[in-house]
């Protein structure tokens, strides 16, 4: 009777998991991030750091002045990272060419050519740099992946978001706009 009864709250805790994970990530898609509202209290000054991109090249982020920058912390090994990656392309190609700079902080350990060749293999175009030792994800406070930053023209940070999302949806792209009239 004891292992009956165990044996059906352990089945009970698995479907409800199972439910949860499947509402949050599974069936639906990606949905929008949560959005602050405008006027919303910024999160402080964005650490400046510098980061290797594949080849030689190393990038700052003071190598974009008067540009909204999203940053997202992403691993080829995690799923919804693969699954919002196009997202990320999709803004790119609509908001690319009004202001808004998207950088892909990869932190897989090795070498940035095995995410440089994964971008390509995605079609990514935007900038993907690499963290291995997860150094500049760590100075903006990252727990998990994938993890999103927004920081402003001025170079503070308006939203730091865990969690896949869909950051072509039509609120997120408007926004974003929003926030590179200021």
């Amino acid at each position: 009777m004891v292992r009956t009864r165990r044996w059906e709250l352990a089945a009970l805790i698995g479907l409800f998991a199972a439910f949860v994970l499947l509402a949050r990530f599974g069936g639906a898609g990606l949905t929008s991030p949560p959005l602050p509202d405008r006027g919303s209290p910024r999160l402080g000054e964005a650490p400046d750091w510098s980061l290797p991109a594949p080849g030689e090249e190393v990038h700052r982020l003071a190598d974009h002045p008067d540009q909204v920058v999203l940053l997202n912390f992403w691993a080829t090994w995690c799923a919804p990272c693969r699954e919002e990656l196009p997202t990320l392309e999709a803004l790119h190609q609509e908001l690319g060419d009004e202001g808004l700079a998207i950088i892909g902080v990869n932190v897989d350990p090795g070498g940035a050519e095995r995410a440089a060749r994964f971008a390509e293999q995605q079609g990514l175009g935007f900038i993907i740099l690499h963290d291995p030792e997860q150094r500049v994800a760590g100075s903006y406070g990252v727990r998990g992946y994938p993890t999103t930053v927004v920081i402003d023209r001025a170079g503070r940070i308006v939203l730091s978001e865990l969690g896949a999302w869909d950051w072509s949806h039509p609120d997120a792209v408007a926004w974003l706009r929003e926030l590179l009239a200021q």
